[in-house]
């Protein structure tokens, strides 16, 4: 797999990870309550977006025309959508969208970034122009329509009606904004799942969808990449689209296993729930790609650790390591014996200790 292919999975990644989120926030609290619960993030997002991004794109007039360029850019950024059509009128422009990634199948989604959120866009933006989401495929119409409409004939410009050229954005540009998006995406969606819910057993099930969402990607890896279904599969695959998050990681690979140390991570202040998704959502793909493996965290930043520490493993070390904890646990004087060594108690409670055991626990 080349570096463009690794940085396109880990961007797509990220994205299946939101829109995974969003549908199970979708289907256990239903549509409304999913709406409401992800309306605040999206429209604090959407007003910093329209502080942040004219810079980037160098817009610097507040305008009908480049409130709706800011608009469609955030749209392609996020959902790639293809076949659209861009009318100018005297005081509006209108844009056409016949297709887009999400098929329509996800009504929240559509309502909070392309109704609520571009809403939020333009009148944070440029407060004079009217921003309306009139049609949409996830109502059932044919395509999405957006309109922004000129209140205040703030635009000098052509005004004569025509059609527009499509935004276009560079590629290396489109990849990198496309996934800091999904990933901030991915954090509100869990944050507003959370404000739904933190009961255990619906939390539980949203890690459900995020291995049943790995298992699909395996799968589509290993069909696509046909040289990444073998013994090392997880652990290559893994350290590569790691490090594409986490440059600041340490790895320690052995025949059997990958240890990662992370020592910063962007999502370390998020909720600890976002490492569990990781960790389901890979152990899905262990299961697709090398069924022997899982994924295994002991140590989380967004627990309050230090590090964060993760390792993919044989399945079976996992169970010879808890007998031979077990076994540990069932002699005393190998429990007292690793106290001691470990300095949890000194050298006189340690002989006084196993004096104890001797008498009473004869060998």
């Amino acid at each position: 797999m080349s570096e463009d292919e690794l940085k396109d999975l880990s961007t797509n990644l990220f994205r299946e990870w939101w829109l995974t989120t969003v549908q199970a926030l979708s289907d256990l609290a239903g549509e409304d309550t999913a709406i409401e619960r992800l309306i605040p993030y999206h429209t604090n997002a959407a007003i910093a977006t329209s502080l942040n991004l004219p810079a980037l794109f160098n817009i610097r007039e507040r305008s009908l025309q480049t409130d709706q360029y800011l608009m469609m850019v955030i749209h392609d950024l996020m959902f790639s959508t293809t076949g659209r059509r861009f009318w100018r009128g005297k005081n509006e422009i209108v844009a056409m969208v016949d297709d887009c990634s999400t098929k329509g199948n996800l009504i929240a989604l559509c309502k909070v970034v392309c109704d609520v959120g571009g809403r939020a866009l333009s009148e944070s933006f440029c407060p004079d122009v009217d921003y309306r989401l009139s049609a949409s495929l996830s109502s059932g119409d044919q395509s999405c329509i957006f309109t922004w409409r000129d209140q205040k004939s703030i635009d000098d410009g052509d005004r004569s009606e025509r059609p527009l050229e499509d935004v276009t954005i560079n590629e290396v540009v489109r990849n990198e904004l496309s996934r800091h998006f999904f990933a901030e995406m991915w954090t509100f969606s869990t944050r507003a799942f959370l404000d739904f819910s933190r009961d255990p057993s619906d939390v539980e099930k949203l890690a459900t969808y995020l291995h049943h969402s790995g298992v699909a990607t395996g799968l589509r890896l290993v069909d696509k990449y046909g040289e990444f279904a073998g013994r090392d599969s997880p652990t290559d695959l893994f350290e590569a689209l790691w490090l594409m998050h986490h440059p600041v990681s340490r790895f320690a690979r052995s025949s059997t296993a990958l240890e990662c140390t992370v020592e910063e991570c962007p999502f370390s202040d998020g909720p600890v729930e976002l490492c569990q998704q990781f960790g389901s959502f890979f152990n899905g793909i262990c299961e697709a790609m090398a069924s022997e493996y899982e994924l295994f965290y002991d140590r989380m930043m967004t627990k309050g650790d230090k590090t964060c520490h993760w390792t993919i493993r044989k399945k079976g070390k996992l169970a010879k390591e808890k007998a031979k904890e077990e076994a540990v646990q069932d002699d005393p004087v190998k429990t007292l014996t690793m106290r001691f060594a470990r300095g949890e108690i000194t050298k006189e409670e340690y002989e006084e200790k196993m004096a104890i055991i001797k008498k009473h626990y004869p060998r």
